[in-house]
Order: C-alpha cells, then sequence, then structure tokens
C-alpha cells in the first residue's frame, strides 16, 4: 500500500448559556454547556470503520466580590457529567465530577497576592484538596515581576481507564508540584506598543501515566510508571502600532522544555534523565494581525522540534494558519484555514496528522439592558 485510503470525519455541536447578575458589591455568574464531538475514522484497504461519540454537559456556579477594599474572592461549583461511546470501550462509560474552590485576592500599592483552594470529586471518590498561592509586585510602572506555587492533580482519562485492550482501571491520579517565576516588561516606542514576557516554570510529577509496550503483551498499555521532572523557560514578545482605524500587531514566542523521567525504566527501556516521549524540547510561534472594529485577519506559523518515539524519532515540523472574523452588532463569525501550506507531519508515530482543511462558526450575543 503505497498511499494511505484512511479516512477521518470530525463533528461536533458546541453550546453555551450564560446569565450573570451584579448586586451592589457582588457578581453572580451561572453557566452551562453541552458539546457533541463525534470522530469516524474509515480505512478502506483493510475494511476498517471506528466510531467514537463524546457527550458533555457542564454547569458552573461563581460567586464574586468587586469592592473597593484590598481584599476580594470568589467561590465556585461546577459539575461535569461526560458520556463516551466508542469501539474500544465496547459500549457506553460514562463520568461525574464535580468541583468545589474558593480563592482570595488582596492588592495594596505595588503588591498584589492571591491564594487558592480546590477540591474534586470524581464518581464519588473525593482526591486531595489542591492550593496554590501567587504574589506580584511592580518593580517600576513598566516592570512587574510575580511567582506561584501550586498542587494539582490530574485524573485518568476514560481512555486510559477503559479502553480495550489497554485500559487500565487500577490507575492512579498524577500528581505534581509546580513552581513559576517570571517578569513582564511594558512600553511604548514612538507610538508602538512593547510587551514581553520572561517565565522559568518547574514540576515534579508522581504516578506519571505512560503508555508501553509492558513485558510479555503484544498491545499498548496504560499505567503510573514514572516519576518526571519538568523545567522550562517561556519567552513572549509583541507589538502593535495603531494606524487609522486599524491596528497592526506582531507577536512571537519561544520555550525550551525539558522534561524527563527521574529513574530508568526496564519496560518500556528508559533511561534515567532522557526526554519523554512526544515533548518537543524546542517550540516557537509567530503571528501577524489586522483588525479594526468589524475584521480581524491573522496569519500564525508555529515551529515544533524533532520528539522521541518509542522506535522512530518523528522529524521537527512547520505548520502555518489563517484566520478571518468579522463582527456586526451581535453577530460574529468566522473562518478559519488549518495546515495552510499542506505539511505532511505527525505528532504521534504511524499517525499522519490532517492536511489542509477549513473550519468556520458562528456566534451570537445577546445581553438584556440593566433595569
Amino acid at each position: 500500500q503505497n498511499m494511505s485510503q484512511a479516512a477521518q470525519a470530525d463533528q461536533a455541536l458546541r453550546a453555551i448559556l450564560s446569565w450573570k447578575a451584579q448586586v451592589r458589591t457582588h457578581l453572580l455568574k451561572v453557566q452551562t454547556g453541552f458539546t457533541d464531538e463525534e470522530i469516524i475514522y474509515t480505512d478502506e484497504a483493510i475494511r476498517l470503520r471506528s466510531e467514537s461519540e463524546v457527550k458533555r454537559w457542564v454547569n458552573e456556579l461563581t460567586l464574586s466580590s468587586l469592592s473597593d477594599s484590598p481584599w476580594n474572592y470568589e467561590i465556585g461549583y461546577q459539575h461535569q457529567l461526560a458520556s463516551a461511546l466508542a469501539d474500544g470501550y465496547g459500549g457506553t462509560e460514562e463520568r461525574s465530577q464535580h468541583a468545589y474552590y474558593a480563592s482570595g485576592i488582596y492588592q495594596r500599592n505595588d503588591w498584589q497576592v492571591s491564594g487558592g483552594l480546590r477540591q474534586e470529586i470524581v464518581d464519588g471518590v473525593a482526591y486531595p484538596v489542591t492550593p496554590k498561592i501567587a504574589a506580584s509586585y511592580a518593580l517600576i510602572p513598566q516592570v512587574n515581576v510575580w511567582a506561584s506555587v501550586s498542587r494539582n492533580i490530574r485524573i485518568p482519562t476514560l481512555n486510559e481507564l477503559y479502553w480495550r485492550p489497554g485500559g487500565n482501571l487500577d490507575l492512579e491520579a498524577e500528581r505534581s508540584w509546580n513552581q513559576e517565576v517570571g517578569s513582564k516588561f511594558q512600553t511604548e516606542l514612538a507610538a508602538v506598543s512593547v510587551n514581553y514576557q520572561l517565565t522559568y516554570y518547574q514540576r515534579q510529577t508522581q504516578s506519571w501515566i505512560l503508555w508501553a509496550l509492558q513485558e510479555g503483551q503484544p498491545f499498548w498499555s496504560a499505567s503510573n510508571l514514572s516519576e518526571v521532572d519538568t523545567r522550562g523557560i517561556s519567552q513572549q514578545l509583541s507589538a502593535a502600532k495603531d494606524i487609522g482605524k486599524w491596528n497592526l500587531s506582531l507577536s512571537g514566542g519561544y520555550e525550551w522544555v525539558s522534561s524527563v523521567h527521574t529513574t530508568s525504566l526496564s519496560s518500556p527501556e528508559i533511561a534515567a534523565d532522557e526526554q519523554l516521549f512526544y515533548v518537543p524540547e524546542h517550540k516557537a510561534h509567530l503571528s501577524l494581525a489586522l483588525a479594526n472594529a468589524s475584521w480581524r485577519i491573522e496569519y500564525t506559523h508555529v515551529y515544533t522540534s524533532e520528539v522521541e518515539t518509542f522506535s522512530t524519532p518523528i522529524p521537527a515540523w512547520n505548520v502555518g494558519s489563517i484566520f478571518l472574523s468579522y463582527q456586526w452588532k451581535q453577530l460574529n463569525g468566522f473562518i478559519r484555514m488549518e495546515n495552510l501550506w499542506d505539511t505532511q507531519y505527525r505528532i504521534i508515530e504511524r499517525r499522519p496528522m490532517p492536511g489542509r482543511y477549513v473550519e468556520g462558526g458562528i456566534s451570537f450575543n445577546w445581553k438584556t439592558p440593566k433595569p
């Protein structure tokens, strides 16, 4: 077979309804959203047809304070119900996920300090409370520095739990500590607004979930195999200038990531301090946009460096996209062409990414006037 006959059709329905009301110094917000996403994969050469469908219903309630005092807070509750039907599951699997969270922020002169707590309950199982604390300080009006520490938990996905073969109902959630420091510089030079941001981050993850060929197994399976140490540097630079009724902007960024196993593994064979499979060490992007009150056109180019895999490394790739939108009163429409240059590339070995394709959408925002 010299040419693949495989094809994938994606279709999705997404709807969001939001309501909010302000009473004195408090804002109450209620949101509900529904998504129905379906993927149909076919390969006539091997008479394969695989279908999967995921439906999600998300409801969220938040109450936040908007007072002029240095202290403000937000409390909230979110419920997500997911139902997935896939050939790999052999039927339908469901998940009910609840989240309770609270955060507070204190602002005084050039200081800002914030903290928060979050509790996840998934299918009746309560996971540990995860905290976060952050602080920022304005050295001078043009320069701001910040730091944060947080504890995160990643719940295994439905595929990691139920896919047959390979899913693992005994998987533990990934747990990590995250630290971040950064600075931001902003100024105006010759009527050009310039912003630069530099961030250093690191993360220590326990019970990393990895799909691999285990010893004695002819198929890939998910297991908590490794502890992972991640660190990286991210840089973002943007410049914008008003030209009559139009705004011309140029932005770009570069990220270096080191994400390695802290211990060696025998199955699959991975050496300690070796970069994770499918995690690129270098990524860069560049965007050029022209916009006014109604129109926006933007070109984006993304570079991703070579990645290691379980067999042959995947070469680096470049992908471009172009975006056009128009807004008229409460109506907004857009069209986006992805993989503009029809690049042949892979993110995962033996799984080609789509060539050039187009997507579009229309949204309508309706607001009732205040009494």
